[in-house]
């Protein structure tokens, strides 16, 4: 199992790494399979993550990345963005292989290969407190999920999920929700 000190110092300076492990004490990344970081400065972990092994951390121009404590994101994680800011609450579940990002590649161009026209930043990607995103799911450019919500596995979320709801599907739909006046979990 490698710390986040023996992690980051295959890919950063050891002031970085050092600043890094200070900053995020008492949580855990393990091996991750790529972190592209332009400023070290814009990802903020909190105490008691447990990042799992096979990250892939792409935050370039001005992403920022905010976990919450006692976060737990799963195997094969992918978290991009170039512009904008990710934040992932508290308490937060997430499966192996999900996907979250803040931007889109650009195709207009039809003279130009995808992979040449750059992306597009379509907004920050805000996961709630006490959220669970269910394996294969991807989260989309400026998407909400509110507190307390369950994203069904290999869902697409395209839109806001409120708090307190369960969706799944592509593109991912409201399933059941909490009704507080009714105190009990309705199906939608």
């Amino acid at each position: 199992m490698f710390d986040l000190f023996k992690t980051l110092f295959l890919t950063y300076s050891k002031t970085d790494s050092v600043r890094l492990k200070i900053r995020f004490r008492n949580s855990t990344i393990l091996r991750p399979l790529e972190v592209s970081l332009s400023n070290l400065d814009n990802v903020h972990i909190s105490n008691n993550v447990f990042i799992h092994e096979g990250l892939v951390l792409r935050l370039l121009g001005d992403c920022q990345l905010f976990v919450g404590e006692d976060t737990y994101l799963g195997p094969c994680s992918h978290i991009s963005g170039t512009q904008g800011t990710i934040i992932i609450g508290k308490k937060v579940m997430i499966a192996d292989y999900v996907y979250i990002s803040t931007a889109y590649h650009k195709y207009e161009d039809v003279t130009k290969p995808v992979k040449d026209q750059g992306y597009e930043p379509k907004g920050n990607v805000i996961i709630g407190d006490g959220c669970w995103i269910g394996a294969g799911s991807y989260i989309m450019p400026g998407v909400k999920v509110g507190k307390n919500s369950v994203i069904g596995a290999n869902s697409v979320v395209t839109n806001d999920i409120p708090p307190n709801s369960v969706a799944a599907g592509s593109p991912a739909r409201i399933i059941r929700q909490y009704s507080p006046t009714e105190k009990r979990w309705l199906n939608r």
